[in-house]
């Protein structure tokens, strides 16, 4: 599977970063899916199905708290959406493409 790394979102002016976890109902899962990324759009850094407390979790980037909810709400609104829940990360991620040590190493 390999390791993702992602550029600082910082640096393109998206301030908060944030994991949602969604509840769906699956007969409308394809709607739900379609939704979410006609709703985050460039917000969205990506998405999946997923085994556990949410059926889908997406992760995205926000330049404001209230660019945040306007994506959720909407999304929330859809009536296959059951449940969502928003974690807004106030520390940056370990995996961003500036914290890769590239520096050669003798062995």
């Amino acid at each position: 599977m390999g390791t993702k790394l992602y550029p600082d979102a910082k640096k393109f002016g998206y301030t908060h970063i944030a994991t949602i976890g969604i509840n769906i109902n699956y007969a409308q899962k394809n709607e739900v899916l379609k939704l979410i990324q006609e709703q985050a759009n460039a917000n969205l850094i990506e998405f999946s199905s997923s085994i556990g407390k949410y059926d889908v979790c997406a992760f995205m980037v926000a330049k404001s708290l209230q660019e945040l909810d306007n994506i959720t709400q909407a999304i929330r609104k859809h009536p296959g959406v059951k449940r969502i829940a928003v974690n807004i990360w106030v520390s940056e991620p370990y995996f961003l493409l500036e914290n890769l040590d590239l520096q050669p190493t003798r062995v």
